[in-house]
């Protein structure tokens, strides 16, 4: 039957889709490097990250390249392009990257909606949570905005290739019509073909009519695209969707769990200060400023780590809450490095090694974290990186693109981690997420004596 290889720009983007799989009952496995993938020959998905959204074009390029060609030499057999679900960074680049690596009669379908995240995709359009991609806050992203809700426009501005498009009327009408469609688009000369969907059941059907069609693929999408095919192709099953829950949910704690967050947007912000309403939750607010200048670095570490370590050693507290922008206006980095001489990024990447530098002095001197949680593509891989894992066993997601899973490799192998996108969830998805790291903590590791099981224990 073959591998599935996927790429992903990001590591939050590599476990959306790998906890996808991993619900679907496909052993996946997402890694860090293209050069250290331990027990991969264990996996029937491989999800490579190529930490290369916000690089230019010719690197993003360079770095795809590097992951196609371990993905290959791992016996890959069907390939995947995992974008983002606000479609974020160089897609079109990396779509050309991987299509110069196939065989020439490939085509990229491209099935850019995550309906279980209210993003769907209508005449080309990307639209989430009943608004166009542009007017959401991606549009103020710091490193990589979205300005465009046309997606055909957008990968013009990136891509080579002649695109088409596949309607939602041609969707709606049927596996024959789909498959019909795109026997013209291929006639047609396109290379990559844009498909509208709204739901999961039409997902379905594109991937039942691609599959049926038995042409070389890359498949394009943030996750349901992939697993779909998967499925199709005969590995795992199909799960039924957790509903999605906007009523209040009571935090329900008896380990300690660490939060971190790197994420500014107003979506965090509230989602931590409603976790941390709590009498046995804290927050602690590490200053931004004085992790970007070297020169007050060291001291903000230290500082942070010690107030960690003290609010764990209350035992009225299980869970701290690091923020660098929940409690106070969100720091302006670019002028930040304009005034310190600072190359661009370079401001976000100090915030991030410094959180990742408390997470780990946190892990060294507390005994008994159950798991952490990280808020924040760019602070989840640098954090995981620092403690030096190689990769992340899926289990499950909380929600959508909010994902469980245990480090691989490293000192802190088989440690619980959720990790999510910062525009991500509803008011209460933090106090969720703390709930289901104890949850999982507590039914691997409390030992059971007498009558009962640990689910009774814990609810």
């Amino acid at each position: 039957m073959g591998k599935i290889g996927i790429i992903s720009d990001d590591l939050t983007g590599g476990t959306t889709v790998g906890t996808l799989m991993a619900r679907s009952g496909v052993k996946t496995s997402v890694y860090f490097s293209s050069q250290e993938m331990p027990h991969e020959e264990e996996q029937e998905a491989i999800i490579l990250t190529s930490d290369s959204r916000h690089l230019p074009a010719e690197k993003a390029q360079a770095a795809v390249y590097k992951c196609f060609q371990a993905l290959k030499d791992s016996d890959v057999t069907y390939f995947s392009k995992r974008t983002d679900t606000t479609l974020r960074g160089g897609i079109g680049y990396e779509i050309d990257e991987m299509l110069s690596q196939m065989s020439n009669d490939t085509i990229a379908v491209m099935v850019p909606a995550m309906p279980q995240s209210n993003r769907i995709v209508v005449g080309g359009y990307s639209v989430i949570e009943g608004q166009a991609l542009s007017e959401t806050d991606v549009s103020k992203d710091v490193l990589t905005p979205v300005t465009e809700s046309n997606i055909p426009k957008m990968l013009l501005k990136q891509s080579r290739h002649k695109i088409g498009e596949l309607d939602l009327g041609t969707v709606l009408a049927g596996k024959e019509t789909i498959k019909d469609v795109l026997r013209g688009r291929k006639a047609e000369g396109c290379k990559i073909v844009l498909c509208d969907s709204i739901n999961l059941e039409q997902i379905t059907k594109i991937a039942e009519a691609v599959n049926e069609l038995n042409w070389n693929i890359l498949a394009v999408d943030p996750g349901p695209f992939t697993q779909e095919l998967a499925i199709t192709r005969g590995f795992g099953k199909r799960k039924e969707e957790n509903p999605s829950n906007n009523e209040k949910i009571a935090l329900d704690v008896q380990t300690k769990v660490l939060v971190v967050a790197g994420s500014a947007t107003e979506n965090t912000k509230n989602q931590l200060n409603e976790l941390n309403k709590y009498e046995n939750s804290t927050m602690i607010s590490a200053n931004p400023s004085n992790l970007v200048n070297s020169e007050t670095t060291q001291t903000e570490i230290n500082t942070i780590h010690q107030t960690v370590k003290n609010k764990f050693n209350d035992p009225t507290i299980n869970v701290v809450i690091i923020e660098t922008a929940a409690s106070a206006p969100v720091l302006d980095l670019k002028s930040k490095e304009e005034e310190l001489g600072l190359q661009v990024g370079e401001a976000s990447k100090n915030i991030n090694l410094g959180l990742a530098s408390i997470v780990e002095k946190a892990l060294n001197d507390v005994n008994n974290i159950g798991g952490v949680y990280l808020t924040g593509g760019d602070t989840m891989v640098t954090t995981l990186k620092s403690l030096g894992a190689k990769g992340i066993q899926l289990i499950d997601y909380v929600i959508p693109q909010t994902d469980l899973g245990k480090i691989i490799g490293g000192p802190y192998e088989n440690l619980f981690t959720i990790g999510k996108g910062g525009l991500t969830g509803n008011l209460f998805t933090a106090i969720q997420v703390v709930n289901k790291i104890c949850e999982e903590y507590l039914k691997e590791n409390m030992p059971l004596s007498g009558e009962g099981n640990i689910d009774e224990i814990i609810s």
